[in-house]
C-alpha cells in the first residue's frame, strides 16, 4: 500500500495540484521576521530540566507547523515568549541544530534547515509505512477519550479550513489531528519515530496551500469514521491516501522554496 501511494504521489500529472511558487521577496521578508511562534509554556519549577522543557516546546512548534520554512528564530524573542533567560533557549536551538533541524545564520539567529526533494521522498517513503500502520492500530486500540480527541482535532481542522485561516494555523490543526490518531495507537516507540519525521516536515507544511491538497478533509473524515468503527484497513487506507494526495503540493512547495533561495 505505502509503495503504491509513493509512486502515485511523486510521479503523477505534474500539471495538477501544484502550488504556485512564492515570490522570492516574500520569502526574504519571512526570513527577516523574528517574532516567536506560538509556544507551549514551560514550568521553571517542574521536574524536567529547564533546557529540556525549552527544547521540547520549540521542537513541538516545529512539528506542529507553527514555524514556517524560512522564518528565522531568534534567541531573544523565544526567551521573551517563554519567560526564561537566553541560555536555555540558545542551548535548545543548538541541540536542534545538532539534530539537523535548524542551522545558524551568522548574526541573524537560526532558521529551519532546507528540505530538498530527495530528502522529502525519503521521508514520505517512511511515513507511508509508519503512519497508516499507526492509524490501523488506533482503530483497534482507541479508547473513548482518544476518539473524543480525534473528533475535536478534526473539528478544529475543518473550522480552520472554512475560515480560510493562514497556513501555520491550518498546519497546526492538521498536526493535531494526525497525532491524536497516532497517540491512540498506544505505541510510544511508533509515536516517537513519527515525531522525528514531522519535525523536519512541519515547517514545509506551513507553506503549503491547503486548497491544492486533493481530498485532505475527506481523508480525515474517513479516517475518523473508520477508527470509530474499528475498521483498521480503512483507517490505514485513509491516512495513506491523505499523505499521498498531499505529496505533489508539498514537493512543489519545496521546489519553490529552493528556487527562492537560489
Amino acid at each position: 500500500m505505502g509503495g503504491v501511494g509513493l509512486r502515485h504521489a511523486l510521479h503523477g500529472d505534474a500539471a495538477m495540484n501544484i502550488a504556485a511558487p512564492p515570490d522570492g521577496s516574500t520569502q526574504r521578508r519571512a526570513r527577516s521576521r523574528r517574532a516567536a511562534p506560538e509556544l507551549a509554556q514551560i514550568d521553571p519549577s517542574g521536574a524536567d530540566p529547564l533546557e529540556q522543557q525549552v527544547y521540547r516546546s520549540i521542537r513541538d512548534a516545529l512539528i506542529g507547523g507553527r514555524v514556517a520554512a524560512g522564518v528565522g528564530l531568534s534567541v531573544r524573542s523565544l526567551a521573551e515568549t517563554l519567560g526564561v533567560s537566553a541560555a536555555p533557549v540558545r542551548d535548545a536551538l543548538k541541540r536542534l541544530e545538532a539534530d539537523g533541524v535548524l542551522f545558524a545564520r551568522p548574526r541573524s539567529g537560526f532558521s529551519t534547515r532546507p528540505l530538498d526533494a530527495a530528502e522529502y521522498a525519503d521521508l514520505l517513503d517512511v511515513r507511508l509505512r509508519l503512519e497508516p500502520h499507526a492509524a490501523a492500530l488506533a482503530a483497534r486500540r482507541a479508547r473513548p477519550d482518544d476518539l473524543a480527541a480525534i473528533a475535536a482535532a478534526h473539528e478544529g481542522y475543518s473550522r480552520a479550513l472554512a475560515e480560510g485561516a493562514e497556513g501555520t494555523r491550518i498546519a497546526a490543526h492538521n498536526q493535531r489531528f494526525h497525532f491524536a490518531i497516532y497517540r491512540a495507537a498506544q505505541n510510544p516507540v511508533l509515536l516517537d519515530l513519527i515525531s522525528n519525521l514531522w519535525v523536519r516536515l512541519g515547517p514545509v507544511l506551513a507553506r503549503v496551500t491547503p486548497d491544492l491538497i486533493p481530498g485532505g478533509h475527506d481523508h480525515h473524515a474517513l479516517a475518523l469514521d473508520a477508527i470509530r468503527e474499528g475498521r483498521a484497513d480503512i483507517a490505514a487506507q485513509a491516512i495513506d491516501e491523505d499523505l499521498s494526495g498531499a505529496a505533489r503540493s508539498i514537493s512543489a512547495t519545496i521546489a519553490a522554496l529552493q528556487a527562492s533561495d537560489g
